[in-house]
């Protein structure tokens, strides 16, 4: 059964309600696919709507040590462009996303005009910057969520945790976080905050040297 999640009115379901509320994954309740595996519609006990992607079987060794980690991050997302997460399930040879379902179809059905109007250039113009929108929002927060987590670690004296637990050699402290602290000036959400690439050169430089100096002196 899916853990708890931070949002109101998360769905919590055992497969056996899955498989209910899919109708056994009947291809008449198949809403499309996409490269994580198929997405289903789906009705719970309560009346309901909502969208199940159901893992491919030869996305699952893949997705099995990211899955839970990318589920948490996606809870935490909130955009009017993105569909909210409600749920999930990760038991046996089994990972399901539930989401939010969309009543209106898919964007490719709407430029096909298969539902009986086409859209006219201002509705596609409008279309793309609320994609783009979506899409600048989830980019940046998915990394600065990853980014704050090594962020954290140094702030909190735990920076020597990151180092790479394979090299035999001791690693000087300071040495370290003036590298880290470099590679969070690369990494700033905005253009304007991160350094010219000729200054990141001449500041890995200067940390070579420093590191060569110490190693002279030990």
């Amino acid at each position: 059964m899916s853990p708890k999640l931070d949002r109101i009115g998360s769905v919590h379901l055992t497969m056996r309600q899955v498989a209910r509320a899919t109708q056994n994954f009947s291809p008449s309740m198949k809403l499309g696919e996409g490269g994580f595996g198929t997405v289903y519609k789906a009705q719970l006990q309560d009346g309901q709507m909502v969208a199940i992607k159901r893992a491919s079987k030869e996305n699952f060794d893949s997705l099995r040590s990211e899955f839970r980690s990318e589920i948490e991050l996606l809870a935490k997302i909130e955009h009017r462009n993105l569909v909210k997460l409600l749920g999930y399930v990760d038991k046996g040879n089994e990972r399901l996303i539930i989401t939010e379902y969309v009543p209106n179809g898919t964007l490719r059905e709407h430029l096909d005009g298969i539902h009986g109007n086409y859209l006219d250039f201002s509705q596609r113009l409008e279309i793309s910057i609320d994609i783009a929108h979506g899409l600048t929002y989830l980019h940046s927060y998915a990394g600065n969520a990853r980014f704050c987590s090594a962020f954290g670690k140094c702030s909190n004296g735990e920076a020597m945790d990151l180092v790479d637990p394979q090299m035999r050699e001791d690693v000087d402290e300071k040495i370290f976080k003036k590298m880290l602290n470099l590679s969070f000036q690369c990494a700033a959400p905005t253009r304007a905050d991160r350094p010219e690439m000729q200054a990141v050169g001449e500041q890995l430089w200067a940390i070579r040297m420093k590191y060569l100096q110490l190693g002279r002196e030990e």
